[in-house]
């Protein structure tokens, strides 16, 4: 696979994530295309670039740390995701690639636009609903750096937790856990796949945590403000 190959299938995949993410902003307010769906369209594109930019930089550090997670483990516990909107076209890119800031790339954008697309739904109602002061994207980028924040502290501390686990335990123990086979991946490789796969699960849990979290803080600044 070439350089340029395995490019331009991630461009291929980045554009329909774009496209998607557009039609998804746009389809709420295409009747009237006022201030309010403006900044509505705002804080959608906030959710989504926050999840997005948390996911790649997550993925080009744990796609380093142990790419059998995403090469072997992501691949045989989600089959469906090979043949989905997203990775469907870029599957070969994944399959022959050896390099782990492609792998991040693609992971880190497919596997959270639509977890920050979806949070930004109930953050667009907290912010802009009724008749409380609104606040606008720029009032949440501050929490949402904090937010970041939160959620790498949460991957790094379930991370090292779960390699801490998986020095302790057997071999077979560790295979059951992650359903791998020595064929799949060599006994070395199991701890850091492990800590991996736990800090996968942290970021997915402190992600829905942070976003409620938000939309509780824009809740609560609206009252302040009335």
């Amino acid at each position: 696979m070439t350089s340029n190959s395995s490019f331009f299938s991630f461009f291929a995949m980045f554009s329909r994530f774009c496209v998607f993410s557009l039609l998804a902003a746009s389809s709420p307010i295409c009747a009237v295309f006022t201030d309010e769906a403006v900044e509505s369209s705002k804080i959608f594109g906030l959710s989504v670039v926050t999840a997005v930019t948390y996911g790649v930089l997550n993925d080009q550090v744990t796609a380093r740390l142990s790419p059998e997670f995403f090469s072997k483990f992501l691949v045989k516990q989600r089959p469906d995701s090979w043949n989905g909107f997203l990775l469907g076209g870029v599957e070969n890119t994944l399959e022959k690639t050896n390099s782990p800031t492609v792998v991040g790339l693609i992971w880190g954008v497919a596997s959270t636009w639509w977890m920050g697309a979806l949070l930004s739904v109930p953050l667009i109602a907290a912010t802009r609903s009724g008749s409380w002061p609104k606040l606008g994207a720029s009032n949440l980028v501050a929490p949402a750096v904090v937010a970041l924040g939160g959620m790498g502290v949460a991957s790094a501390v379930s991370g090292l937790a779960g390699y801490c686990w998986a020095a302790r335990s057997t071999e077979n123990e560790k295979r059951n856990v992650c359903q791998l086979s020595q064929s799949d991946i060599q006994s070395e490789k199991l701890d850091r796949l492990i800590a991996v796969s736990h800090a996968h699960t942290a970021a997915y849990v402190s992600g829905v945590a942070t976003g409620l979290g938000l939309v509780a803080y824009a809740l609560i600044k609206r009252h302040q403000m009335a």
